[in-house]
C-alpha cells in the first residue's frame, strides 16, 4: 500500500514538473525577442508573425496639446513607452490636420497617418518614410499579402441626391494600388437611415472608418 502511494506522489510530483516546464516553454515562445537589425520596410517584414513576433512590451500614444479656449492644436507628438510609462521614443508630427491613425506594424516600426499621408516610422533609427497614399480614419494591415487596406471617400449623385458611399483601397509598399471595392455593390441608397443629419445636402450613406481583414 506504501508503495502505491509513494508510486502516486513521484507521478502527481513529476506531472507537476512537466507542467511548469511545458508554461515556461510556452511564455517563452510567445514572448520571442527584438530583431537585432531593424529597417523602415525590411525585408523580414515578409515573414513577420504578429502572433509570435512580440515582446513585453510597449505602450503607443498620441499626445497632443491644444490652447484651452480656442483648441487650436499647439504640437502634437507621438510618445513610445515601456510598460511603466517611461517615455522611450518620441516624435514630432505634424499639427495642421487631424491624426488619422497611429499603430504598431513590427516592433520596431510604427505606422501612423493624417488625412494628407500615411507614414512608416522606424523608432530604432528614427527613419520616416511616406508610402505613397492616403485613407480615410484607420489602416488595416494584410499582413498576408504585406499590402495596406484603407478607406477612401466617393460621393455619387443618385436621383440628385448626393450620397457618400466609401471606397475600400489596397495598396502596397511602394503605394503602387492594387484593387478597390465599391461599398455601392453592397449598401443601397434605400438603406439609409432618414434621421441622420445631412452635411451639406449630402447624405453620408457608409462613412466606415475602419477595415477589418480576416486573414483566415
Amino acid at each position: 500500500m506504501a508503495s502505491t502511494t509513494t508510486k502516486k506522489k513521484l507521478t502527481i510530483r513529476l506531472f507537476a514538473v512537466s507542467l511548469v516546464l511545458l508554461m515556461l516553454f510556452s511564455v517563452k515562445s510567445v514572448v520571442g525577442k527584438r530583431p537585432t537589425e531593424s529597417e523602415v520596410v525590411s525585408s523580414s517584414a515578409e515573414n513577420f508573425n504578429p502572433l509570435t513576433d512580440c515582446f513585453e512590451g510597449y505602450n503607443l500614444y498620441i499626445l497632443e496639446r491644444q490652447a484651452i479656449y480656442t483648441h487650436i492644436v499647439i504640437d502634437r507628438k507621438i510618445l513610445v513607452t515601456d510598460m511603466d510609462n517611461s517615455i522611450l521614443y518620441e516624435k514630432e508630427i505634424p499639427n495642421t490636420v487631424a491624426v488619422a491613425d497611429v499603430q504598431f506594424y513590427n516592433t520596431s516600426t510604427v505606422l501612423y497617418g493624417d488625412f494628407r499621408s500615411i507614414n512608416m516610422w522606424n523608432i530604432e533609427t528614427d527613419e520616416t518614410v511616406d508610402l505613397g497614399f492616403v485613407g480615410h480614419h484607420e489602416t488595416e494591415i494584410n499582413y498576408l499579402n504585406n499590402t495596406f487596406l484603407t478607406m477612401c471617400e466617393n460621393e455619387v449623385e443618385i436621383e440628385d441626391t448626393i450620397y457618400e458611399y466609401d471606397n475600400i483601397t489596397e495598396y502596397d509598399f511602394n503605394g503602387t494600388f492594387i484593387r478597390s471595392i465599391d461599398t455601392r455593390d453592397f449598401v443601397e441608397p434605400w438603406q439609409n437611415c432618414p434621421f441622420v443629419e445631412r452635411i451639406n445636402n449630402t447624405i453620408d450613406l457608409t462613412h466606415a472608418n475602419s477595415v477589418f481583414f480576416d486573414e483566415n
